[in-house]
């Protein structure tokens, strides 16, 4: 595994290794701005690719949880004004 500081030389940008970097980058920041524009989850307070992803978690459980309670609300005043 290279180090921050190693230089990345052309005969490594061509590797299996860092070709799938390269692609979960890709993933890593498109997700990262859905999240963070369109669902308004902010900044993230880990560092890490597994804590980070921890972190999205969490927020995509609550984010989710939230939205199921605003549509059960939504149902319950549609129901009580459809009843009276």
């Amino acid at each position: 595994m290279m180090r921050m500081a190693d230089k990345l030389t052309i005969d490594d940008w061509d590797t299996t290794n860092y070709i799938n970097a390269r692609n979960d980058r890709s993933t890593v920041i498109s997700s990262m701005f859905t999240l963070k524009f369109r669902h308004n989850f902010g900044k993230l307070r880990r560092r890490g690719f597994e804590e980070v992803h921890a972190e999205q978690m969490e927020k995509v459980i609550a984010h989710n949880f939230i939205h199921m309670i605003r549509k059960e609300e939504t149902a319950k005043k549609l129901f009580n004004f459809c009843v009276h």
